[in-house]
């Protein structure tokens, strides 16, 4: 878990591109002697910026060593010091691209003496695999050396959140005309530069909207006159410019800084931020924030065409499980139902999907629909689950399109838990029989594009370049369900695991058979239909 950074003055002056760096893994830390057994090296990496949980040596210089697991490019080098408020510490940084050889000296500083918190130094660019902060001495005399925490910075490393570019910030309109809300995204924490607004004993909203959903990680505030005032507040997010919010932080702020203070939010996919600022310490109605960030996953995962809006917009489609929400980005679904865990009364294991609504069923023989897509699968071996269907209002199901790694047999593999997966449809003919057809195979992370349409009851499903077709029965509520439906399912015996609705029962069965994963990512989507 990320710890919370202040990124103030001392930061925004001391390095200029903290938030395009990557957070590298620190392998190991370790000192050159000197220093308190009981308060060792490894405390540095240990993600606490507690007191008691700090490297503390004695003597000048004392040098902690921090060690990576290869060679990388370390740009920034963050450095929490103990006591930080109270006093500064002279210290230089030195790298190297071994675990042997000449050092090369690539910062030198004193630490601003105004926070606890990390400090984050624009150092010289260099491919190492050890870097070392050589501390000399700090401002109270003490013989004594104290760091909490030190994270490096660069590329190569994992845990990589970029900063992502906002294209608009808003309120809900209890902001100063004078400080209005684009002053928290014009990357300035003067008190000058603030967003202001009165909360008259509620709670006030800050938005912050990116031009298209992307993976959220962290959320960095800057707090007006943070350093003597502590502020409680929530942060939400949601996946598109309209509907629920989901919260995924609440906290209240350090009061020790005006600096950027990041949180770790709930990973999530969203297009709006939004900080609910509720109270402050000061008992004032004015809430001010002087800048805002956002990181996470600036990479656009998918290709091909972007989710049509119709899907997502909730005018034709509703969501069963919606945290985490499927949309990754514009031209990206993940469904994860192991997560999201949701579950209906009828049900026969957890659900992630779309379905057309109530509201817009037609009848079978009235509807004219096509959908595509492209789905990767990532299974646990002997998972079992639906990732596209045709329900009707009194006829369960006039098609389903499955991916098992089950003992059923008729199809390609047919033998269960050995990570081959079977995929095949089920069409429902006139005459109530099903037909099935084997389409083709995959095994776990691999990729195949299904294809659907429905010609006013006659339907044709294909993948791996095979084809079924079908005139199936009729019914008067039909709908289209996609995602990824995992079946609480004895791959061996194929008998229904847990009891129907019974979320509990299917996490035992689950754990049983050994299902850890269930992701369909589904990319390339592309849907038409007379609704």
């Amino acid at each position: 878990m990320r710890i919370t950074k202040a990124l103030g003055f001392a930061a925004l002056a001391l390095t200029t591109n903290y938030a395009h760096a990557n957070t590298l893994n620190i392998d190991s830390a370790t000192d050159w002697g000197n220093g308190h057994a009981s308060y060792p090296a490894s405390n540095t990496i240990d993600g606490s910026l507690a007191w008691a949980s700090r490297w503390a040596a004695s003597g000048s210089p004392v040098n902690l060593q921090l060690n990576l697991d290869s060679v990388q490019n370390v740009t920034e080098v963050g450095i929490s010091w103990g006591k930080g408020g109270d006093q500064t510490h002279t210290f230089e940084i030195w790298a190297r691209a071994a675990t042997s050889g000449d050092w090369t000296k690539v910062y030198d500083s004193v630490s601003t003496g105004s926070t606890s918190s990390i400090e984050v130094y624009d150092i010289d660019d260099i491919q190492a695999q050890q870097v070392r902060v050589k501390t000399f001495s700090n401002s109270a005399g003490s013989n004594w050396t104290n760091i909490k925490e030190v994270e490096l910075y660069g590329s190569g490393g994992n845990d990589a959140d970029g900063e992502l570019s906002v294209s608009r910030a808003f309120d809900d309109g209890t902001g100063h005309a004078n400080y209005p809300a684009s002053k928290a995204i014009d990357d300035n924490t003067a008190w000058s530069s603030r967003w202001a607004a009165e909360a008259g004993g509620s709670a006030v909203n800050l938005t912050l909207e990116l031009d298209e959903a992307k993976e959220v990680k962290d959320v960095a505030v800057a707090w007006g006159q943070g350093n003597s005032r502590t502020h409680t507040f929530e942060i939400y997010a949601r996946p598109s410019t309209s509907g629920a919010w989901t919260k995924v932080h609440d906290s209240v702020s350090s009061g020790n800084s005006t600096s950027l203070e990041v949180y770790d939010v709930t990973d999530t996919t969203a297009r709006q931020v939004r900080i609910k600022a509720q109270s402050n310490s000061a008992g004032s109605d004015w809430m001010n924030i002087t800048e805002v960030k956002l990181y996470g996953a600036d990479d656009d995962v998918g290709s091909g065409n972007d989710i049509p809006s119709i899907i997502t917009d909730g005018s034709l489609f509703d969501l069963e499980g919606d945290n985490p929400h499927p949309l990754v980005n514009s031209k990206t679904l993940a469904f994860v139902p192991l997560e999201t865990k949701y579950t209906t009364s009828g049900g026969g294991g957890w659900r992630h999907e779309y379905k057309i609504k109530t509201s817009e069923r037609k009848a079978m023989y009235s509807t004219y629909e096509t959908f595509s897509a492209t789905y990767k699968m990532d299974l646990s071996n002997g998972a079992k689950t639906i990732v596209a269907q045709t329900h009707g209002s009194t006829i369960s199901t006039l098609m389903k399109v499955y991916v098992a790694d089950s003992s059923e047999s008729g199809f390609i593999d047919s033998v269960a838990n050995n990570g081959i997966f079977d995929v095949y449809v089920r069409l429902r003919g006139t005459d109530g029989n099903e037909v099935k057809t084997a389409l083709g195979t995959i095994t776990s992370g691999g990729s195949f594009d299904l294809s659907m349409v429905n010609n006013y009851g006659t339907m044709t499903i294909t993948a791996f370049g095979v084809s079924a077709q079908l005139k199936v029965e009729n019914d008067e509520a039909t709908y289209l369900k996609f995602g990824n439906y995992m079946q609480s399912q004895d791959p061996v015996t194929r008998e229904e695991c847990g009891t129907r609705g019974d979320s509990d029962s299917w996490a035992e069965c689950f754990e049983e058979f050994g299902i850890t994963t269930s992701k369909a990512t589904v990319t390339d989507v592309s849907y038409t239909s007379n609704h």
